[in-house]
């Protein structure tokens, strides 16, 4: 059976000549169809220990590189079926980094994610460039966050229900102002990202608040030439906008109806003999 061979034996490496007892998972991303030994091996994929998943897709690299984009395109589109270690921002820019020129970049991330339905694949870049920021332990080069934007992500993308993650997890991480400026030239706000570190509690240890919105503030002071004294104007407003959420929040808290535990239930039981609860 597939997998079974690589699963129970921990020291086994990748396969670089044919086994006749069972396939390794780099066997099975390299050459064969991810999607025809799925249905009968399902329990294998979703439950691979991590050094499995990158077996799995140390072959589909591989095939990709030769050729064969078809199962780096299903593990890009099926998560949910095959649990993989590497995320995408990862997978995608190993895929790019003997790529030179930008287009080619961009054709070959055009080309990963071709099995994603239309309608998810923009959400899927957006979150990948907010992805790529976010991890402080990968750094990828500007060319290929260039060809992320050129495929479709939105600089200023709508993640976890506001705009302005990816400048944002740039700023706090650290990256520099070519690629910030990057952003920016494709859309990104300071202000939407100033909100964003404001508002979320990521930045509410320490003072991890106050250094971002430092950095945020000299980066936008040398890219846009805005004076520091703009600074003081978006705390104001930004202090507006708490307010309105909370006062929101409070308002909408009051419309919901009151829950039906017991305690609320012993507080709506009539007295005996006392008048019924009008409707």
């Amino acid at each position: 059976m597939f997998g079974k061979k690589a699963q129970e034996d921990k020291s086994a490496s990748p396969a670089t000549e044919p086994k006749t007892e069972s396939l390794t998972y780099y066997d099975a991303g390299k050459d064969h169809d991810l999607m025809a030994l799925q249905p009968q091996n399902k329990d294998l994929f979703i439950a691979m220990p991590p050094e499995r998943g990158s077996e799995l897709q140390s072959g589909a690299v591989a095939a990709f590189n030769e050729g064969r984009p078809e199962n780096i395109q299903t593990l890009l589109a099926r998560p949910d079926l095959f649990r993989l270690p590497m995320p995408p921002q990862r997978t995608l820019c190993s895929l790019t980094r003997n790529v030179a020129d930008i287009e080619d970049k961009t054709a070959v991330i055009l080309l990963a994610i071709e099995k994603i339905p239309d309608d998810k694949r923009r959400a899927f870049l957006d979150k990948t460039l907010s992805d790529l920021f976010s991890t402080n332990e990968y750094q990828c080069e500007e060319p290929f966050i260039a060809a992320l934007i050129s495929a479709g992500a939105d600089a200023n993308a709508v993640v976890h229900g506001a705009p302005g993650m990816p400048l944002a997890w740039a700023v706090t991480s650290g990256y520099p102002q070519a690629i910030v400026r990057l952003l920016h030239d494709h859309g990104a706000s300071f202000e939407d990202a100033l909100l964003r570190i404001q508002t979320r509690t990521y930045w509410d240890e320490g003072n991890r608040r106050e250094l971002a919105v430092h950095k945020l503030k000299a980066y936008r002071e040398a890219i846009t030439g805005a004076p520091a004294g703009e600074e003081s104007e978006l705390r104001q407003e930004i202090a507006q906008l708490r307010a309105e959420i909370a006062a929101l929040r409070e308002e909408i808290t009051r419309r919901l109806p009151v829950t039906d535990t017991p305690a609320a239930n012993k507080a709506r039981k009539p007295k005996s003999g006392g008048a019924q609860p009008s409707p």
